[in-house]
């Protein structure tokens, strides 16, 4: 049996590391799963800012082999839906906001997924966006390897971070602080981290 052999490269930009992962494959037998509810994942850009603001939105979906999306339904709190996609919604009003996206797949299954927007009144002030550092444990390992992301993000008085929005370059994503995720497969993953604070600046 071949060994594996593995090796880290962080990269000096903050908030991003690669992970490398090396590996041998053989024949493998993947069955499937009992059929299960659409996991969606929301994101909206910019996650804060001043009024009047506007953001447009985007959903991940991850859906049982053989399903297909059949309807979105978007709920901007009490000021208004849609059924697109990737829609556009503008806050007129200061305040934090709750967005509620729920998925139906072709099966009638349904997944939801929430976020938080938050609408500021302009100020004569502002910040210049969160300073961000990332960090990974472990960076490098075997398959299936689970790691544990924490981040660390400075601002300015008064500019609270409101949110975070993690890529972990498979295709998954997290609005956790400090997430936890599994890589299945071998290769080199670049994964990124992005903090808005509520000036709406992002870092």
């Amino acid at each position: 049996m071949r060994k594996t052999h593995l090796l880290l490269i962080p990269i000096l930009f903050i908030g991003i590391y690669h992970m490398i992962f090396a590996g041998c494959f053989g024949s493998t037998s993947v069955t499937q799963p009992e059929y299960g509810a659409p996991v969606v994942t929301v994101s909206a850009n910019p996650l804060a800012g001043t009024l009047p603001l506007s953001v447009q939105f985007f959903v991940h979906v991850k859906l049982a082999e053989g399903a297909v999306v059949e309807n979105y339904e978007w709920q901007f709190s009490s000021l208004g839906t849609s059924s697109d996609a990737s829609p556009t919604f503008v806050f007129n009003n200061e305040g934090k906001y709750i967005v509620q996206c729920e998925v139906t797949d072709s099966q009638g299954k349904k997944g939801t997924d929430t976020i938080e927007i938050t609408a500021n009144q302009p100020g004569s002030g502002g910040s210049s966006g969160p300073a961000v550092t990332v960090s990974a444990m472990p960076s490098s390992g075997r398959v299936p390897l689970t790691v544990e992301f924490e981040v660390n993000a400075l601002t300015a008085p008064g500019f609270p971070v409101v949110g975070y929005q993690w890529n972990f370059g498979d295709g998954g994503q997290s609005d956790e602080q400090n997430p936890t995720h599994v890589f299945t497969a071998a290769g080199a993953y670049s994964v990124s981290c992005t903090a808005v604070d509520s000036d709406g600046k992002s870092g």
